[in-house]
């Protein structure tokens, strides 16, 4: 299997595999609908893009556009499908298993604000390297990544991971 490259991922591919690699704390463990992946991805995309934070987002609190949405999974898809990433349940993930086909309706139902496991961290590591090269998107997520650091320190003061 030849190794990707960033320039063998779409501009959206390329941020949400550079958001996942930043280590938020998910949203369901955070309690606090800010770090939801699809609206982390949006802000994000829309300033690496140069645009207005809100571009993708919709009315709704910390929700992206379903146009967004959708064209998120689909960057999921891909990623997963190229095993860069694993939407699959753990069986599906086991070390040296056959391969599987996966029928559409599986990916139709896949989460995009949970965080999957990266399976090519050099790849995610190069996505958070481009994200984080535009100076609006870095400004976003570090204060992202702050308030993550002190939501994951609480967690763990509970017992979280141990």
């Amino acid at each position: 299997m030849t190794a990707l490259t960033t320039n063998d991922l779409s501009p959206l591919a390329q941020t949400y595999l550079g958001v996942l690699a930043v280590g938020l704390v998910p949203a369901d463990l955070a309690h606090e609908a800010r770090f939801r992946m699809e609206h982390v991805c949006a802000v994000t995309h829309a300033l690496v893009q140069g645009l207005a934070a809100d571009t993708y987002l919709d009315a709704e609190p910390f929700t992206a556009m379903p146009d967004f949405q959708q064209k998120l999974r689909e960057q999921l898809v891909d990623l997963d499908q190229k095993q860069i990433i694993g939407v699959g349940p753990a069986q599906e993930l086991a070390i040296m298993r056959p391969g599987i086909e996966r029928p559409d309706a599986f990916y139709g139902t896949v989460d995009i604000n949970r965080h999957p496991p990266i399976f090519d961290r050099y790849l995610s590591q190069r996505c958070m390297e481009l994200v984080m090269a535009n100076e609006a998107a870095h400004q976003f997520l570090i204060e992202l990544y702050a308030d993550s650091g002190d939501v994951w320190r609480e967690l763990y003061k509970q017992g979280y991971g141990q």
